[in-house]
């Protein structure tokens, strides 16, 4: 179709994305001007490449907004405009052609921005050797123009009066090969998380700031690969959102909207709009957003490099390959492997490539990512678990190469192993036609390389993620380390080594890490190809990709970061704040903590701290009162924004440090330690609550950011929830558990455990399912609450419609939300349960006690006598019968011969019970008593018995007492016993057919730390229990 210039122009200033072109008019405020009103022509081919229309246009925006007085039109003939702007390549572009020629441009990207005079009006050139080539040009035009790119946003000084060809005179071109922008598909604050603007937006923000390749990685069990083998498909797991799919610590929760600062929500789950179609859907979704994603790549000429799992067992489908002959397969001693050297384990591999093709044929580069110890193909430990043909070759090979021998073996065989993966890929593309396609290959830090260099083909590049680079925890980055570094320098010409933004096991939120200097030396020195930056969020990093791309350009060789950061001022807050915003930067990024891990259930595990928080507290003032002195006069309102953020930024940061580490972190010690006066005056010191609230008014400054709105999530389900949990460790808070269905993803990589419910009243429930309790989860359809005791209220009716079916005596553990806190503090407290009947009627026991450590105590009327017996029946699913120690304040030690039992199990004998020893317990099965001697001169009025796992097991049995050992006496139990309360209670529908919800209200003391266990034993028909809560006296 002929290239029309009014289509091409609406059809492209829809398409821009918002980063793009949102800041035209909401930064510039237009000046009046008395200067006639000129006009400008950008002339690009008759026929433009994809990335050439695209350089036109945004040429013809920004200059637009940049020269409000001058008429920018975007055609393909100059008319009689009283300039001329040409952009395009010497082949596409007579123009261009006549004016420089093809031999000023050397290399793909190499471009020049020139200004002249041509047919007696002045005229602006930019060129490049390709299409992309020109794009670059236009941008570097651009920022050379007072504009800056970065990550989150392009910025626009304040518009001109008149346009002239000032500062056209540039060219440029990058140092390295490939400079790669690497987003990880994990958390909901990286790339999981993005809708398709933000998709385009972070492909053309990257490669305004220089970058030429997007790579992205997903787990074996991401709905954006998957593939058809044999008439079999790859199942396919969830990309995350708030209520389906697990990955790496995602916590569930119902509204996102209840979060602390969920105000920013405008809808209950939060995710990618790919994630939150139907079930049925999410695949077709999800691949048709990435598939957009990567021709929008392709139009601006940007490489494509996806990263392939080679090496986990969801990218090994037992289905598919047990499908295979049984010589094209063999076991690793768990599961089944191919084998890429046979007809079929080859086909297998070439159905994945064919499939990868076929959905995105905009790849250049194909990286194969595997463990460092390379997961399913590592457990090939020995030669003997290789297949007989591959050890006769792997044995050859040692006996050529014998440096091999002194490797460590077992990176050696799975290196060798994954070679024959390598190639059946290689072959794959060759015989698909696309020879074109890099390959390489790809693991966290450098102790693999060695081995995959070893035996891989040369045809592979190494891609390395310095994954140890957080100076606190592992050590920095691998360019300064002796070890990394030589393994990086022995892979010279064959690495891309790939640098950290910031570290989600660890340094998440803050700063970014610590720029490398002189990038491009180190990078020439080990002749690398290139490099890459793993992303996951823009705010605040752009500083971080903005000196790194710029250091491996020519113009900005080795930029310093120092001068970066002034740059980085006078894009974001105008050329009179360069110097002085530059150095507050520049101390920012040098001196402020990045802490926070976003890789397991906790933002901070055990490991993780923010050092020195009252010098860091200091610190940030410091820097905030410098902020806060800016003269903001001059600056625009979005300038001003750019501040507040920076401003609002060092508050999140105290509030992080004041809350961590200055009230949880010593309030957990105190716990740890039984100070719990001590625990709740620190926890009532912090305020989690207001920061999150503050980081969500952060995410929402200028324009809102995506990665910041998720991590209002994470704080809000990974790290207020540990002060919840403090708080009802310390004897603060109730302990609410809800009862009912929760999502877990068999696929999901370091799964989330955690599911909550927020009620109206902003109280954060734990929702415990089948997975928790062992219980299967039901719905109730229509159910009516009783009066909730002590004129209490009763659950929301969310809570009621849902619970778990005990059919049979069950035990749950009541203790605080997280793993951190087992027990609660001593003291009393009030049980609350809500039950149902599961069918029309039911009834049944509940027992409070406290456990795991403590033994039931069982208050009796005071009796005398010379024997006590104990019937026992076994517990609520078994029959075993095990006691560790028999306590009662009539006990007489001194006869313990007269320990007798009707039944023991050889080495479980009846006096271990009086023996003081834990380790040791009586122990049989079916119905049989233990019986123990009594000092008849005392009363006995308290009994004792630290049953074997009574935490976990209901056990049945009855007290007796006799004067002979002939006849025996059932005991009075007393109600009111401190750790063992029982209640009975009876379920039924009401007469309007609804299920009716009783509750029930049980009183506990705790003379020590422990958890709480509610025994429910059903007596007539199976209950339904749907909430339970914990309430310490006095809340």
């Amino acid at each position: 179709m002929k290239w029309n210039t009014k289509t091409v122009m609406a059809a492209l200033i829809a398409a821009v994305p918002m980063f793009g072109r949102a800041g035209f008019a909401a930064e510039l405020t237009a000046r009046a001007d008395d200067d006639p009103v000129r006009t400008a022509a950008i002339v690009i081919p008759d026929r433009p490449s994809p990335a050439e229309e695209i350089a036109g246009a945004y040429l013809e925006q920004a200059l637009s907004a940049l020269y409000p007085a001058t008429s920018f039109a975007l055609s393909g003939t100059s008319g009689d405009a009283d300039a001329r702007i040409f952009v395009g390549t010497p082949d596409s572009l007579p123009d261009v052609r006549a004016w420089i020629g093809p031999e000023a441009l050397d290399g793909e990207e190499h471009f020049v921005v020139r200004h002249g005079v041509r047919d007696r009006r002045p005229a602006g050139l930019i060129a490049g050797a390709t299409g992309r080539a020109a794009l670059f040009g236009v941008y570097r035009l651009t920022e050379a123009l007072g504009c800056g790119h970065y990550l989150s946003e392009t910025t626009f000084p304040a518009p001109r009066e008149s346009f002239s060809f000032e500062a056209w005179d540039l060219e440029d071109h990058p140092l390295v090969h490939d400079r790669i922008v690497f987003n990880w598909h994990n958390f909901l604050s990286g790339c999981s998380g993005w809708d398709e603007e933000h998709w385009l937006s972070w492909i053309e923000q990257s490669q305004k700031m220089g970058y030429n390749t997007i790579m992205v990685h997903a787990y074996g069990n991401n709905p954006m690969f998957t593939y058809t083998f044999r008439g079999m498909e790859k199942p396919a797991g969830y990309v995350a959102t708030t209520r389906r799919g697990r990955d790496w610590g995602n916590q569930h929760v119902n509204d996102v909207r209840r979060l602390p600062g969920g105000e920013i929500f405008d809808s209950a789950e939060f995710g990618s709009e790919a994630a939150l179609v139907p079930e049925d859907r999410r695949i077709a979704a999800k691949q048709s957003m990435m598939q957009r994603a990567f021709a929008d790549a392709g139009r601006r000429e940007m490489r494509v490099c996806f990263a392939l799992d080679i090496d986990t067992a969801s990218v090994l489908p037992q289905e598919m390959i047990t499908a295979l002959d049984e010589d094209e397969r063999f076991s690793n001693g768990d599961i089944w492997l191919p084998r890429p050297d046979t007809p079929g384990g080859y086909e297998f591999y070439l159905a994945q490539v064919r499939a990868l093709l076929e959905l995105y044929p905009q790849i250049d580069m194909l990286s194969l990512w595997r463990r460092p110890g390379a997961a399913e193909w590592g457990k090939l430990q020995e030669v003997g678990h290789l297949p007989s043909a591959w050890r006769e070759e792997y044995e050859a090979h040692v006996r050529e190469h014998s440096h091999v021998a002194e490797m460590d073996i077992k990176r050696v065989l799975p290196a060798f192993a994954l070679s024959k993966v390598a190639a059946a890929f290689q072959r794959a593309f060759v015989k698909l036609g696309r020879e074109d396609v890099r390959l390489s290959t790809g693991s966290w830090h450098t102790d693999w390389m060695p081995s995959a260099l070893e035996f891989f083909p040369e045809e592979f590049t190494m891609m390395p993620i310095d994954s140890q680079s957080m100076n606190r925890y592992k050590g920095g980055s691998f360019f300064y380390r002796d070890r990394p570094r030589k393994v990086l320098e022995s892979a010279r010409g064959r690495v891309t080594p790939i640098v950290w933004a910031h570290h989600d096991d660890g340094e998440y939120i803050g700063r970014p890490l610590d720029p490398h200097e002189d990038l491009n030396d180190t990078l020439s020195d080990l002749e690398a190809g290139g490099f890459g930056i793993l992303h996951w969020m823009n705010r605040p990093l752009d500083l971080y990709f903005k000196n790194h791309v710029r250091q491996v350009w020519d113009r900005s060789r080795n930029e310093a970061l120092s001068r970066t950061c002034r740059i980085m001022a006078r894009h974001y807050f105008g050329p009179e704040h360069a110097q002085t915003l530059g150095d507050h930067l520049l101390r920012w990024v040098e001196d402020g903590p990045i802490f926070g891990r976003v890789t397991s259930n906790h933002f901070f595990t055990e490991e993780q701290y923010i050092p020195e928080p009252e010098e860091n507290i200091r610190e940030c003032r410091e820097r905030l009162q410098r902020l806060r002195s800016a003269d903001t006069s001059g600056m625009t309102a979005r300038q001003r924004e750019r501040l507040e953020y920076f401003r609002t930024l060092e508050e999140v940061i105290i509030g992080f440090c004041r809350d961590q580490e200055l009230a949880y972190s010593p309030a957990r010690e105190a716990i740890e330690r039984g100070e719990y006066e001590r625990a709740r005056a620190l926890l009532n010191t912090a305020d989690p609550v207001g920061t999150i609230e503050q980081y969500a008014e952060l995410s929402q400054i200028g324009r809102p950011d995506r990665g910041e709105e998720a991590m209002v999530v994470s704080l809000g389900t990974r790290w207020l929830t540990d002060f919840i949990a403090a708080s009802q460790a310390a004897g603060l808070g109730a302990v609410r558990i809800h009862y009912g269905p929760t999502r877990h993803e068999p696929l999901s990589m370091g799964a989330g455990r955690y599911t909550y419910h927020i009620d109206r009243s902003r109280r954060y429930w734990s929702v415990l399912g089948e997975r928790e309790t062992g219980l299967p989860a039901v719905t109730v359809p229509d159910v009516v609450a009783q009066p909730a005791p002590n004129g209490g209220t009763a659950p929301e009716e969310a809570f009621l419609r849902r619970g778990v079916r005990i059919d049979r005596p069950a035990t749950l553990t009541v203790a605080p939300m997280v793993d951190f806190f087992r027990d609660l503090a001593p003291g009393a407290y009030r049980v609350c349960v809500w039950l149902s009947p599961a069918d029309k009627t039911a009834s049944c026991c509940l027992r409070v006690t406290s456990g795991p450590s403590d033994p039931d105590v069982v208050r009796i009327e005071p009796v005398r006598a010379r024997f006590l017996r104990i019937e026992c029946r076994g517990y609520g699913t078994g029959d075993w019968n095990s006691i560790h120690k028999l306590e009662a304040d009539a006990l007489d030690r001194e006869d313990t011969a007269a320990v007798t039992a009707s039944d023991s199990i050889d080495g479980y004998p009846p006096e271990a019970v009086l023996d003081d020893d834990d380790e040791t317990r009586w122990a049989t099965r079916g119905d049989h008593w233990i019986q123990v001697p009594l000092d008849p001169g005392k009363p006995l009025e308290t009994v004792k018995i630290a049953w074997y796992k009574g935490e976990s097991r209901s056990y049945r049995y009855t007290l007796k007492v006799s004067d002979d050992g002939e006849d025996w006496q059932e005991v009075s139990r007393l109600s009111g016993g401190e750790t063992d309360v029982r209640r009975e209670i009876t379920l039924g529908h009401s007469t309007g057919g609804a299920t009716r919800v009783s509750a029930c209200e049980i009183p506990i003391r705790l003379k020590r730390p422990a958890s709480i266990r509610l025994q429910v034993e059903p007596r007539d028909g199976a209950v339904v229990l749907h909430t339970l809560t914990c309430t310490p006296e006095g809340e």
